[in-house]
């Protein structure tokens, strides 16, 4: 345990500077364990041997406990010892031990440093209250001023709705002057409309009946069944067959068979573009026997294996297949 001795510079002092300043006059280390008895009163005499001089030069702190006064080693020789006093077992009564004394210190200390860390603590929450208060004055300012836009917003809307009601109500008074005469022409148009639309069926059905001959003429029936057709007297039963991939790599004569499929592939383009006008998935390109779907993918086989080759004629099969499946809902819808 420590004691500091301090001192205040009187009001008077030369040094304007150190005037109400505190200054630590003299540290001591106590020793608890150490400590000497000097006698069983306050009232201690002086050592005969010991000027009064040298006695002025030391501040000596004195120690009261049950059983007397203490003081500290070294500084007790000053000071003429008496007998220690005798006192009744019975009534000792510890008041102050030295267990005590070392918790005492220890809440000293506990509690300094709880002043410490408050005081830290004060001074952080002050400069951040300052920061939250420039804060909370920015954003009032910003509310305010997004406040005042909303409101300049809901004018114009007030004046948007004003102007779209008055160009409405103009709409609605020449739209009912005219609704009487379109209400008039729809009958007579739309009779209009059924003549000519079955007017364009019938052309489409005569062109399709004019292709069965040029068809039949081609020879291939692995791809075009004009059977039914010729049944029901109905062009639009013509059956265009799917093309097999594994049939193309099967078969034995690849030029027959690839000439066969540019047939295909050109009864199919003019069909659709020229007679039906119906648009198609993927683009056909008629080049013979070396045709092509999407104009890169070749629709024709190699008389030699090619892995490459045939991965891309797999391809142009599949999507010639879905112009094929278009071609024959519209066949199916209009029979």
């Amino acid at each position: 345990m420590g004691i500091k001795i301090v001192g205040k510079y009187p009001k008077e002092t030369v040094e304007s500077e150190l005037r109400d300043q505190w200054v630590e006059l003299c540290h001591y280390k106590v020793p608890l364990r150490k400590l000497t008895w000097v006698g069983g009163k306050i009232d201690l005499r002086l050592d005969p041997n010991m000027g009064i001089l040298e006695f002025s030069l030391f501040n000596i702190p004195i120690f009261e406990f049950e059983d007397g006064f203490y003081m500290l080693p070294g500084h007790s020789e000053y000071f003429v010892k008496g007998p220690p006093r005798q006192m009744p077992q019975g009534s000792i009564k510890q008041s102050f031990t030295f267990n005590g004394l070392l918790k005492l210190n220890k809440i000293l200390q506990y509690i300094s440093q709880v002043r410490c860390e408050t005081t830290d603590v004060a001074k952080l929450m002050e400069d951040r209250y300052s920061i939250l208060t420039q804060d909370y004055i920015y954003f009032k300012e910003c509310i305010e001023h997004y406040k005042e836009r909303i409101r300049r917003s809901k004018e114009n809307l007030e004046l948007i709705r004003a102007q779209l009601k008055k160009e409405s109500d103009c709409v609605s008074a020449s739209s009912s002057q005219t609704s009487i005469s379109i209400n008039d022409d729809y009958g007579s148009e739309y009779s209009t409309f059924a003549q000519d639309k079955a007017k364009f069926n019938l052309l489409q059905a005569r062109k399709l009946k004019q292709s069965i001959d040029i068809i039949d003429h081609l020879k291939i029936p692995d791809f075009i069944d004009l059977g039914r057709s010729k049944v029901e007297d109905n062009a639009f039963y013509i059956d265009f067959k799917f093309v097999d991939f594994e049939n193309i790599l099967a078969s034995p004569d690849k030029e027959l068979l690839n000439c066969k499929l540019g047939y295909y592939l050109l009864i199919m383009k003019i069909i659709t573009q020229k007679i039906l006008f119906i648009p198609l998935p993927h683009a056909l390109s008629f080049m013979g026997s070396n045709s092509l779907v999407d104009g890169e993918l070749p629709f024709y086989a190699l008389t030699k294996a090619n892995q490459q080759h045939n991965s891309k004629l797999k391809m142009a099969t599949a999507r010639f297949n879905i112009n094929v499946n278009q071609l024959r809902q519209y066949m199916e819808h209009h029979r």
